[in-house]
């Protein structure tokens, strides 16, 4: 066995000093690197951390100031309204609320959020400034009120005779409150949540697209030419309101108000070649007061009719006193006896009637349109077919305008 050399020995001891003399320091070096880049690291997360802190409390400072410029704001409104109120013996004219309180109301709504829009509202409400019953109300109309929350499931809202005319209401929630007799009259109301009660409520003209009243009362209410476009009422709703009178349904078509003929089938009533019925209007005279409306009221008189060149219909309107007022007919040949832009009288063409059940008679289809004196309570109809003549699915309503 051979030993290493002295030589050798020496040899490897310079290569091992070489060795550590130059790797020593670089791991030194590549060391001092490292804690550098953690110390840099470990700094610039600090810097960031500082950054983050002082941005949060910057930003809460900001908030806190806009929250107490809000609060201000809402106070400072509620205080001049008050004084306002007190100063006039809490009775405001229409100059008042026109020329300072209106401007002075939307100025604020604009500002606030749609909580402080929420309380806003309610000051108003409770301050009888915005009620239709009054004389004189303040109006909202052209204010924003998308989003605002009027009520909660935890606590009722009473909002009754409220007039929301020409009001932006998109996306506004009407939770466990009374809004009965409130005026919604060209609002717009689009996506609204409307769990509410709107009875003898008044949606004339109202962009209801998207709403939802599921579970919302709405007795007697007015939708007359209201858009309900995708809106969520169920058949039974629109069964109890007050009209529906050229109203765009869900379904989209448009809407007329219920068929007051006691059988829509009139081929089951026919005695001989007449058909008479006395339809009363009272109620929808009624209902107009209620809702605090003065409506123009039409009827519409419409049906399938088979032999029209021997059909005649004759009409006659009744006062109070079941005394005539008024007589008109209307036959394929003859508009109405009474000459008036508002009488209209229309029939298919010949030959493009409806294609019967039994495939051999064919109907044609019939749509009288007249307006209704003030005075009138009812309505007496007399339909004569003629010796071959039938009918089937008369409908007769009363509608608003």
């Amino acid at each position: 066995m051979k030993y290493p050399s002295d030589c050798s020995k020496r040899q490897l001891k310079m290569i091992s000093h070489f060795i550590s003399a130059i790797l020593i320091p670089i791991l030194i070096a590549v060391f001092t690197i490292v804690l550098a880049f953690q110390q840099e690291s470990i700094a610039k997360a600090n810097r960031e951390v500082d950054l983050h802190i002082a941005t949060r409390q910057h930003q809460q400072n900001l908030d806190l100031a806009t929250e107490e410029h809000l609060n201000d704001l809402l106070i400072t409104y509620m205080d001049n309204i008050s004084d306002l109120l007190l100063a006039n013996n809490l009775s405001l004219d229409k100059q008042i609320l026109q020329s300072i309180v209106y401007p002075k109301t939307l100025f604020v709504l604009r500002q606030l959020d749609p909580k402080r829009k929420s309380d806003l509202i309610r000051f108003l409400n409770d301050s009888q400034l915005i009620a239709t019953e009054k004389p004189v109300f303040l109006s909202l109309r052209y204010a924003n009120l998308t989003r605002v929350q009027f009520g909660s499931s935890e606590e009722s809202n009473s909002m009754r005779y409220i007039s929301f005319v020409s009001t932006y209401l998109n996306n506004a929630s009407f939770i466990s409150g009374s809004f009965t007799h409130g005026d919604f009259t060209y609002s717009r109301m689009r996506g609204a949540l409307c769990n509410s009660s709107f009875n003898y409520a008044v949606f004339l003209a109202a962009d209801l697209t998207d709403a939802d009243f599921t579970g919302s009362h709405v007795f007697k209410a007015d939708f007359t030419k209201a858009v309900l476009r995708n809106t969520k009422i169920s058949p039974s709703q629109l069964k109890s309101v007050g009209s529906i009178s050229d109203a765009t349904l869900p379904n989209g078509v448009k809407g007329r108000n219920f068929n007051l003929f006691k059988d829509s089938i009139c081929e089951n009533l026919l005695n001989g070649n007449n058909i008479q019925q006395n339809v009363n209007i009272r109620n929808m005279r009624d209902w107009a007061s209620s809702i605090r409306r003065k409506l123009a009221f039409q009827f519409r008189f419409s049906g399938w009719f088979y032999e029209l060149n021997d059909l005649r219909l004759n009409f006659t309107e009744y006062d109070e006193d079941n005394v005539s007022l008024d007589q008109y007919s209307c036959t394929r040949k003859d508009i109405f006896l009474q000459n008036t832009v508002s009488e209209s009288c229309n029939f298919t063409k010949q030959g493009s009637g409806h294609q019967a059940t039994n495939g051999s008679d064919r109907y044609e289809y019939v749509d009288v349109k007249r307006l209704i004196q003030s005075g009138t309570h009812a309505i007496g109809i007399n339909i004569n077919l003629g010796q071959r003549g039938a009918c089937r699915d008369v409908y007769f309503s009363i509608e608003t305008n």
